[in-house]
C-alpha cells in the first residue's frame, strides 16, 4: 500500500501495479527536519565555517541587509534568530534592514519582539524601479550591473537562501539568491532566457560565474544556507565563507533528496505538498523535470497538486500555440517570468503522457493536450502500468538515472 499526500492535507491510497509491483518511493528520507531552527541557526553564526563568527564582523553603527531567498521555509524563524544575535552583538536595530525580492507571503518580522521589531526596515524590491538601483560596476563582458541601491550601501550584506535543485527555480549558483534578483528588469530578463535556454551545461555556469562576480564585487565573504526537508521544514543550516556553506549544503541536500535508480519507470507519479504558497506554477516545472528525469521515453507522468497560481504567460501561451498546433512558442530576448516552466511543460508533453490531478485553469484544460483524472481514478492508472515510483515533494527530489541506464537526450 502506498500513501500519496499532496496539497495542505490530501491523501490518497494506492495499491500495486499490474504486476503487483509496490512504488519506487523517493522524498525526503535522509535527513530528519531541524527541532528548534533558531538553535541550529545560532551555532551556524557563532561557528561559521571557514570565517569568523558574525558578531566579530560587526561594529554598532554598521548598515546591515538581509538579503533573503525567495519562498524559504521557516523565514520568520530565520530572520528573528539572526537580528536577535545581530543586536546582542550590540549593531543598532534601525541600521538593520530586511531585502526580499517580492510582497512576502508571511511577515518575515512576525516573530520579533517589540520593540526590535519596529526598529527594522522590511524594503521590497522592485526590479523596474530605477530610483531603487545603483550601478555597481560593469561585469567581465561590459554589461552593466545595476543593484537594489540597499545592497549598495551596505556595510555588510548577509544573504541566506536556500538551497535547490538546479534547474527551474533554482538560481545561480551559491550566489543566486543575491543575483539577478536584486537586480533590474533587464538583467533578470537576460538571464531568464538563457538559463531556459541552457538549463545545464556551460553556457548555464556562465551565468552562475556572473552570479559569483557580482557577489564578489559587493564583497560577499559570508553567508547562510539552508536546506529544506520539506515545503514548510529544514534539515540544514550553514554559515560562514560561501565556497565552504555551498560544499557542506549541497552534501546535505544529496542525502536529503538525492537519489539514482538503474532503470527508467514507465509511469511516475509527483506530487506538490503544502499549502498555496507551494502550489505554484513554478513547483509544477519542477516536479516535471524531476518525474522526466527517470520516466521511460512514451511513459506516463501524473502530477497531483493543489494549485492555486492562475497561469503566467508563457504557459498561457503555450497553451494557445499548442492547441493551433503550432507547437512550442521561440524564446526571445525577453522572455515572460515562467518561460522556463513552459518550456518544461511543452518538454513532458512531448515525452510522455501527462495526466493532472487538481484544480487547472478552464481555458488550459480545453487547450493542453494532458488528461484531467478524479483521484478515484489514479489506482485503474496504476494498474495498468508495470513499474512505478512515486517522487514525493516533487519539486525537491533529486533522482537520476545510474549512468548505464543514462538516455542521450
Amino acid at each position: 500500500m502506498t500513501i500519496l499526500r499532496y496539497g495542505f492535507d490530501t491523501e490518497l491510497l494506492l495499491e500495486g501495479s499490474s504486476t503487483g509491483e509496490e512504488a519506487a518511493q523517493f522524498g525526503s528520507i535522509g535527513e530528519p527536519p531541524l527541532a528548534d531552527v533558531a538553535c541550529s541557526l545560532e551555532n551556524a553564526l557563532r561557528s561559521p565555517l571557514d570565517y569568523p563568527p558574525l558578531a566579530q564582523c560587526t561594529t554598532p553603527g554598521d548598515r546591515i541587509v538581509l538579503a533573503l531567498d525567495r519562498h524559504m521555509p521557516q523565514t520568520a524563524e530565520l530572520v528573528a534568530a539572526v537580528i536577535e544575535h545581530l543586536a546582542r552583538a550590540g549593531v543598532a536595530p534601525d541600521g538593520i534592514a530586511v531585502l526580499v525580492s517580492e510582497p512576502p507571503h508571511d511577515d518575515p518580522l512576525r516573530l520579533l519582539r517589540d520593540p526590535l521589531r519596529q526598529s527594522i526596515r522590511v524594503l521590497v524590491h522592485d526590479a523596474a524601479d530605477r530610483r531603487s538601483l545603483a550601478y555597481l560596476a560593469a561585469d567581465h563582458s561590459g554589461e552593466p550591473v545595476l543593484i537594489h541601491r540597499a545592497l549598495h550601501e551596505a556595510d555588510l550584506i548577509v544573504p541566506i537562501g536556500c538551497l535547490r535543485r538546479k534547474g527551474i527555480g533554482g538560481g545561480f549558483g551559491i550566489h543566486g539568491p543575491l543575483y539577478p534578483v536584486f537586480s533590474d528588469a533587464r538583467t533578470q530578463a537576460r538571464f531568464r532566457a538563457e538559463a531556459a535556454k541552457h538549463p545545464a551545461g556551460p553556457q548555464r555556469d556562465k551565468l552562475d560565474a556572473s552570479a559569483d562576480e557580482v557577489a564578489w564585487l559587493l564583497g560577499i565573504q559570508t553567508m547562510i544556507q539552508t536546506v529544506p526537508a520539506g515545503p514548510d521544514a529544514l534539515c540544514g543550516i550553514f554559515g560562514g565563507h560561501p565556497q565552504a556553506v555551498a560544499r557542506c549544503a549541497a552534501e546535505r541536500y544529496r542525502q536529503t533528496w538525492g537519489q539514482t535508480v538503474a532503470a527508467p519507470f514507465d509511469l511516475v507519479i509527483g506530487t506538490m505538498c503544502g499549502g498555496p504558497e507551494h502550489q505554484t506554477w513554478e513547483n509544477v516545472g519542477r516536479s516535471l523535470e524531476a518525474a522526466l528525469a527517470i520516466v521511460e521515453p512514451g511513459g506516463t507522468l501524473v502530477l497531483c497538486s493543489a494549485l492555486a497560481e492562475k497561469p503566467g504567460p508563457g504557459v498561457q501561451a503555450l497553451a494557445r500555440s499548442l492547441h493551433r498546433h503550432a507547437g512550442a512558442p521561440k524564446i526571445g530576448r525577453e522572455p515572460p517570468d515562467d518561460a522556463a516552466v513552459a518550456l518544461e511543460l511543452s518538454r513532458a508533453l512531448e515525452q510522455a503522457a501527462v495526466y493532472w490531478i487538481g484544480p487547472l485553469d478552464a481555458e488550459l484544460k480545453r487547450q493542453l493536450p494532458l488528461t484531467i483524472i478524479a483521484p478515484e481514478e489514479l489506482a485503474g492508472l496504476v494498474r495498468r502500468h508495470r513499474r512505478w515510483a512515486v517522487l514525493h515533494h516533487a519539486p525537491l527530489a533529486d533522482v537520476s538515472l545510474e549512468r548505464s541506464a543514462q538516455r542521450r537526450p
